[in-house]
């Protein structure tokens, strides 16, 4: 096996996403994020030049702005910032394509790649593409390219960053079976599964290096801390950022139109849990009304503590309290689920699991009721999911006692006395003397029909 040399996976600013490294950033001490500062007045930086205090501990400006419940003042200049955006890293990364060599062109694959090299520049070494060419009879030639991926893929996983691969199969299918092109040009060709191509081209060695570095991610069990000791906004351990297995399939219609297809490529992931630690997503075209659109779901599995309903949320309902997703725990009990803060200890209500909602949709209920499928990508709504039921849940509660109350007050009054008028009579009201000369009027006051009668029973209390 020939030695591979990858870089660090870097450091970059939490809230910008430029490289950066211990002497052009800052860590924060209670939620481990990074912020980049300016070496020059000027100059790119999220901070300004030297104002940081001297010998202070270094808070971010979401975890400095709020001490203690309240409010306060920046002690530093930021040039602008907002939330946390994501932990950016230069985590080790395999792309193979496959593509039909009868294409006209290779648009995809030359724009993917130029969008890698761009993002991979500081880290090039942790960075390698391949591209295989589909055609009659070069399955096995064709499967000599991925000796140096393969051995890249190895070498990540001895160094703990185990790499993530992505294969992207451009070619033509079929528009009543979804079988995909594998042979020959747009008059016609041989067609087949996408498992069986993908077995054909990358061979067992590269299978196999894919899945060791899936099962090395899967079995990590180191854990992060920031400065104090509490837990990072955002999990870059292997367990959450390796070992990812994508396929990505473009095709000219529709990739599968059979049960089995679908079934023979989660056979290539044969791994029951495999979605205990990734999520599906699923990108698919179609036609509604005459006009194309384009529909995408994810499919993920419910697992306390971590998910629910296959989903990790970050929402929170007191006010200026803003979770990271490592900030919300997961609890269930008997078929009900709720979500419990870590930084101010809100808990939201319980909600069913056993039945769909407004956002997620079981896929199976009687064979697999912990899967279920949603929108992607998440909207606020789907995010904010738990503080609405919440509220609702409040809601009802309110007024179920405003029911209950006017029910103890109705117990707890002295019965009414009675006492027979004419309709000629004048009747004490609340709002003072009423004429019933005619009916009509007094009628609808006390809820009779508006016809005339010799007299009417009154009741009045005697308080």
């Amino acid at each position: 096996m020939s030695k591979i040399e990858l870089d660090s996976v870097g450091t970059f600013c939490h809230f910008c996403s430029d490289g950066c490294d211990a002497e052009t950033s800052h860590l924060c001490v209670k939620c481990g994020a990074v912020m980049c500062h300016q070496t020059r007045p000027g100059r790119a930086g999220c901070i300004g030049h030297d104002s940081v205090p001297k010998d202070w501990e270094f808070l971010c400006p979401l975890c400095s702005r709020k001490v203690d419940g309240k409010e306060r003042s920046l002690p530093y200049k930021v040039s602008g910032y907002g939330m946390r955006k994501r932990v950016k890293k230069a985590w080790p990364a395999c792309i193979v394509h496959m593509t039909l060599d009868s294409m006209k062109d290779h648009y995809l694959k030359l724009l993917i790649n130029l969008d890698l090299v761009t993002q991979y520049k500081q880290s090039s070494a942790n960075l390698t593409t391949v591209t295989l060419a589909m055609k009659a009879g070069a399955h096995t030639s064709q499967s000599r390219w991925l000796e140096t991926p393969s051995n890249f893929i190895t070498t990540s996983i001895l160094q703990n960053v185990p790499s993530n691969t992505i294969v992207i199969m451009d070619t033509h299918s079929d528009e009543y079976t979804g079988m995909l092109q594998h042979t020959g040009g747009p008059a016609g060709g041989t067609n087949t599964t996408a498992a069986e191509i993908i077995e054909a081209y990358l061979g067992k060695p590269f299978l196999r290096a894919m899945k060791m570095a899936a099962s090395h991610a899967r079995d990590d069990k180191s854990v992060e801390t920031t400065i104090k000791g509490g837990t990072p906004w955002c999990d870059t351990t292997p367990k959450a950022r390796g070992g990812r297995r994508g396929l990505i399939i473009v095709s000219c219609g529709p990739a599968m139109h059979i049960n089995h297809h679908f079934d023979s490529l989660l056979a290539l992931v044969k791994d029951p849990d495999v979605l205990d630690h990734n999520t599906v997503v699923i990108v698919y075209g179609s036609y509604k009304e005459g006009k194309r659109i384009v529909e995408s779901r994810e499919i993920s599995k419910h697992r306390p503590p971590y998910r629910a309903f296959g989903h990790e949320f970050s929402a929170c309902a007191k006010e200026g309290c803003r979770p990271a997703v490592s900030d919300n725990r997961v609890s269930t009990r008997n078929s009900k689920v709720r979500i419990t803060c870590a930084k101010c200890q809100w808990t939201s209500a319980w909600v069913a699991i056993d039945k769909d909602n407004e956002y997620f949709f079981r896929v199976k209920p009687t064979i697999s009721p912990t899967l279920f499928w949603h929108h992607f990508p998440p909207s606020a709504g789907l995010n904010n999911f738990f503080v609405n039921a919440t509220q609702a849940a409040d809601r009802k509660d309110s007024q179920g006692k405003k029911r209950q109350e006017g029910v103890t007050g109705a117990s707890t009054r002295r019965p009414l006395k009675r006492k027979r008028l004419s309709s000629s009579s004048e009747v004490l009201s609340n709002d003072g003397l009423c004429n019933l000369k005619r009916l009509d009027s007094g009628a609808s006051m006390f809820g009779f029909s508006s016809y005339l009668v010799d007299s009417v029973d009154v009741f009045y209390s005697t308080d």
